[in-house]
Order: structure tokens, then sequence, then C-alpha cells
């Protein structure tokens, strides 16, 4: 699994939250000793990575709507 890197600046705060718990989950992962906590983690990073993906291109979406036709 890839390490969880923070989003570009200008994202929402809804999806800075989401990228700062995937980074807590994997830091849990890293320090978990019981190999089932630690997947569980991995399995929360994954899930909070994906949440925060999405709702970048959500984001990114309505803002490319928001925009009149000649700045598109």
């Amino acid at each position: 699994m890839r390490s969880v890197e923070m989003p570009q600046p200008n994202v929402t705060e809804q999806v800075k939250a989401c990228w700062e718990k995937a980074i807590e989950c994997e830091r849990r992962a890293l320090l978990a000793t019981d190999d089932a906590q630690r997947k569980t983690y991995l399995e929360l990073v994954r899930l909070w990575r994906d949440m925060a993906q999405q709702a970048e291109m959500l984001h990114h979406l309505s803002s490319s709507q928001q925009r009149s036709p000649t700045e598109r």
C-alpha cells in the first residue's frame, strides 16, 4: 500500500479531514502490534483515501460547473 500524502492546498475542509484520517490510520497501522489491528487500520486507510479522492473529484466537478462558459 502506498503512503498517504496530504492533498493540494485548494481542497475543502472535508477533503482535508479525510486525508488527515487516512494519515492517522496509516500511523496507527505502523504502530500496531497485532496483525488483525494492522489489517483493520490499513483497510481504514484505503476507505478514508477513497472518500477523500471522491470528495476531491466532486469538488472539482462542482467548481468547473460553476464557472461561466467563457472561463471553461
